[in-house]
């Protein structure tokens, strides 16, 4: 039981953080517990042998007290885009549907991509690069302007989304 309830507040931590989450659950139970035991009775069969599939002539199975262990699997799948629009959103007072972000460049810790602000026009859009300090997600740079290098390289982007820095 505290293993469920672990593996739940830790899903529900990573979906409030913009991860999507799966989980598949797994057991040690035997495959055959499942599966269908009764017969049916043919012309063939002696009455004897049709009261056999009546449950209360068969002995009740005993209940086990013992839990199968159950082993959890994880997979979280960060959804970039989204944190990107919700971000660029809050920092340019913008709604979210007035917000479209081309993803070109992810990492574990790093992002990069363009955003167009609706109603679009010059000056409407520009390239953001964003990194998650402590698990929050900060946009670091946003804009038509100069990537300073210098200020990249102290969040340790990788050199592939920062080739145009100087």
């Amino acid at each position: 039981m505290k293993k469920f309830l672990a593996i739940t507040l830790l899903i529900s931590l990573l979906a409030l953080s913009g991860c999507s989450v799966n989980v598949d659950f797994d057991s040690d139970m035997d495959d055959d517990a499942d599966t269908d035991t009764t017969t049916e009775a043919t012309d063939d069969d002696t009455a004897d042998d049709t009261t056999a599939n009546n449950p209360a002539d068969t002995p009740a199975e005993e209940e086990s007290t013992e839990t199968a262990p159950m082993a959890a699997t994880v997979t979280v799948t960060m959804d970039y885009e989204a944190i990107a629009k919700k971000l660029l959103a809050e920092k340019h007072g913008k709604e979210l549907s007035e917000v479209e972000i081309m993803m070109t460049k992810t990492s574990q810790n790093h992002m990069r991509g363009g955003v167009v602000f609706a109603p679009g026009g010059p000056g409407s859009g520009g390239l953001f690069l964003a990194t998650s300090i402590n698990g929050s997600w900060e946009i670091v740079h946003d804009g038509n302007g100069q990537i300073e290098c210098a200020t990249m390289n102290s969040y340790s982007f990788p050199a592939d989304m920062i080739e145009d820095c100087a």
